[in-house]
């Protein structure tokens, strides 16, 4: 390495040089060596590349194209919200006990692992939907219910606590996947008595599970309240 510059030279060695030597052209091999690595150093000098200008630029691309997946892969994930009408397009989807969900006896709920919400413990038997929107999934053992409503916010209902060892029983569902519904479209049907008997608790999650990390969901009521109330529950920004 001279001048910042490198270059690469191959050159007859070992069994070639044998043919020169012995007819007395090892001189004459010697010159034409050194003009070679010479002409070459000369040319590298003054056309090549410098080693910096490649490194730099093969980072640069690594650092754009590693940017470009990073932003990609966050494209989508959360959704924020600034719009606070969200009282007025959720219909509460039980007649029962709404609490907050922090006093939710589950810890995967209260410590809103899963996201923010509230709880309702129903006294009816009927599940509706409480916004406009499509199912995006049913749980095999139908104690869950994922929706997505027209304004790309996920929810998850989740009938009830350790209820998926009932394996179904005690759930009839109302609805497929894929299927538009709108406020008040019933979804499912269950056997309250044989819930209450064979669950943990009847108390229903009901989760908002994209929400940005700048917004909360805040309960305006709680106690009993019938299905299909309006102005439960209002998105607003965290404080900071």
């Amino acid at each position: 390495m001279f001048g910042n510059v490198g270059s690469i030279a191959i050159g007859p060695s070992g069994f070639a040089l044998i043919p020169l030597i012995a007819h007395g052209l090892w001189l004459k091999y010697i010159i034409a060596l050194l003009a070679g690595y010479a002409g070459g150093f000369i040319c590298t000098y003054l056309f090549g590349i410098p080693k910096e200008a490649i490194t730099e630029g093969s980072n640069n691309k690594e650092v754009t194209e590693g940017k470009t997946k990073t932003e990609v892969a966050a494209t989508g994930e959360k959704k924020e919200m600034n719009d606070t009408t969200l009282g007025s397009e959720f219909k509460l989807p039980f007649d029962g006990y709404i609490v907050p969900l922090e006093d939710v006896p589950d810890d995967v709920f209260s410590s809103k692992m899963m996201g923010d919400g509230f709880a309702i413990e129903p006294t009816n038997n009927t599940l509706v939907s409480p916004i406009n929107g499509e199912v995006v999934s049913i749980f095999p053992t139908k104690h869950a219910i994922g929706l997505n409503t027209d304004q790309g916010l996920e929810l998850l209902i989740h009938v009830g606590l350790e209820t998926v060892n009932l394996n179904g029983k005690g759930f009839t569902c109302l609805i497929k996947e894929g299927e538009k519904v709108t406020q008040g479209t019933p979804l499912l049907k269950i056997d309250l008595n044989y819930i209450k008997e064979n669950a943990k608790s009847l108390v229903t999650p009901i989760i908002f599970t994209n929400l940005s990390e700048h917004n909360q969901i805040q309960l305006l009521k709680t106690g009993y309240n019938e299905q299909g109330i309006t102005n439960i529950i209002e998105l607003v920004s965290k404080k900071q």
